[in-house]
């Protein structure tokens, strides 16, 4: 009985590791009097299909835009899959009724922490563990045009 409830609640950590836990901060920018007049409603848009949500990451994009909100990302993975995380930045700004992302800088962060290992016959040895941890940034852009 002791074991089934032990591998419940270790089945139930392990999965609930998998993900992204995605967030997203408005920034509350109110439109200036030029950038309504241009917008005309643009700012009351729902959501939009996440394939019609582009990345920008080289260049700001041309065309006159306004800050919706930063769509953070943090990992726990030291390599996360790159186009998996193209993919929450499109499924997030498109919830919010996006129109682009221009990607900020990455964080790391890399943690050490001693871990004790046992070994038969020889003792308790203390090696350090090492994590990194990433943080991937978006601005979420509403274009005014």
């Amino acid at each position: 009985m002791k074991m089934r409830w032990l591998f419940l609640i270790l089945s139930t950590a392990l999965l609930s590791g998998c993900g992204y836990n995605v967030q997203y901060s408005p920034l509350n920018n109110p439109l200036s009097a030029d950038e309504a007049a241009i917008a005309n409603g643009v700012a009351a848009r729902g959501p939009v299909q996440a394939s019609d949500v582009t990345l920008f990451l080289v260049q700001r994009p041309e065309r006159r835009y306004r800050e919706l909100g930063i769509i953070t990302i943090p990992t726990g993975q030291s390599l996360p899959n790159q186009e998996e995380i193209f993919q929450l930045f499109r499924q997030k700004a498109a919830e919010v009724g996006a129109d682009g992302v221009i990607i900020m800088d990455t964080q790391t962060a890399i943690e050490t922490y001693p871990t004790a290992t046992y070994v038969y016959d020889w003792g308790l040895f203390y090696q350090d563990t090492i994590r990194s941890r990433s943080i991937f940034r978006g601005m979420a852009i509403q274009f005014l045009e």
